[in-house]
């Protein structure tokens, strides 16, 4: 199964070599071509640092370069005959890893924990099935490994495109991301390569010379169009991110702008100020009217409160209001149908946005506030 074709190149005529040269012209154009997809995502792993670029890295270099290029084509003697030697008695051992971090990669890229689970434990046991053909190899166990090795790859490319389509195209993962489909097209060469390979390899179809080349072809294309749909695929998460935070923004704005008019307003009537007490008594039994009256009766305090930080959402100054009636945090989680936790990260974030110390006591802060200039 493998060419050699190195050293049959080194040691002939140029003849031959130029026939070689010929007959081969593609392979060069083939490396070539997945050296770029490589640094490709080496540079989106270095800018993003996700897990999917890290992942399918690994599957570039275990199953093209090493197996494809290095095992399959006799590329490996350049690296030397130790290293030649130890890639073909162990072939098996990289096309194990390599399968196992593309079940990673895809399981990841669609999450399929989530979007299909029960196919996501059937991908754990495909990896088990690739673990053991992993430390078969490693033993030299041919009779067991090969077998074992074209049941597994057949039987996980046709998995990686039918997850595929029914996350991408039935659940409707690429709504509004064509480039995220290419994902399901860079699986359909591999599929159909293996199904080929695998009939070639158990003699139900004859074996040609460019059966290989096929594989390599595929591989070529799944590269570029995994590329595309990881391409695809950060820009939706881009897009999510960026209309997530123009909403907040709006968010944000029109509270700022509602409590400056609610500030600003002349009231008609006079406004009925309640005692500390009455404005205790309201929050103990979470009258909906209660943050009117205590903005009503602490008007400067809330004033002062967004000058410090108008990013302060109204579930935040609700609790400052309570942290000013000298509710501790067992009291607010009780009031507010909390847990104790849950209230003390909101007061952590309070904290950062006012720019209040770990060592000041909010309670005391809180009251010094309306005592400060302006």
């Amino acid at each position: 199964m493998n060419t050699l074709l190195v050293p049959v190149k080194l040691v002939t005529e140029s003849v031959l070599n130029h026939a070689l040269f010929n007959a081969h012209s593609l392979q060069p154009i083939y490396m070539g071509i997945a050296l770029m997809i490589l640094i490709f995502h080496v540079f989106m792993f270095v800018v993003t640092r996700s897990k999917l670029f890290a992942l399918y890295i690994a599957r570039i270099i275990l199953l093209y370069f090493i197996v494809m290029v290095c095992y399959l084509q006799g590329y490996g003697l350049l690296l030397g005959q130790p290293i030649a030697r130890f890639i073909l008695v162990h072939a098996h051992f990289f096309i194990a890893l390599g399968y196992i971090s593309t079940i990673l990669f895809n399981s990841y890229f669609l999450k399929l924990k989530r979007q299909l689970p029960q196919l996501h434990k059937f991908f754990k046991a495909l990896m088990f099935g690739w673990g053991l053909i992993l430390i078969c190899s490693l033993w030299d166990a041919r009779s067991m490994t090969n077998m074992l090795t074209q049941i597994l790859f057949l039987l996980t490319s046709l998995l990686f495109l039918f997850s595929s389509v029914k996350v991408i195209i039935i659940r409707g993962y690429a709504k509004n991301n064509p480039f995220i489909w290419c994902y399901v097209f860079g699986w359909i060469p591999v599929a159909l390569t293996s199904i080929y390979l695998v009939f070639c390899l158990t003699k139900l179809i004859p074996f040609q010379s460019y059966s290989f080349n096929l594989l390599t072809l595929a591989g070529i294309i799944e590269g570029i169009l995994i590329s595309l749909g990881l391409y695809g695929q950060r820009l939706r998460l881009l897009t999510r991110h960026n209309a997530h935070f123009r909403r907040q923004r709006i968010l944000l704005q029109e509270q700022v702008e509602g409590y400056r008019k609610q500030l600003d307003a002349k009231p008609e009537k006079p406004v009925e100020h309640f005692s500390l007490k009455a404005l205790i008594e309201l929050a103990h039994t979470r009258d909906p009217s209660f943050m009117k009256r205590f903005s009503e009766t602490e008007s400067i305090f809330i004033e002062r409160l967004l000058q410090v930080s108008p990013q302060l959402l109204p579930a935040e100054l609700t609790l400052c209001a309570y942290i000013r009636l000298n509710f501790d945090t067992k009291e607010i989680a009780r009031t507010c149908k909390l847990s104790v936790r849950a209230v003390e990260s909101r007061k952590y974030r309070i904290r950062k946005k006012l720019g209040i110390d770990g060592e000041t006591n909010m309670h005391t802060w809180m009251l010094g506030l309306t005592n400060r200039p302006k």
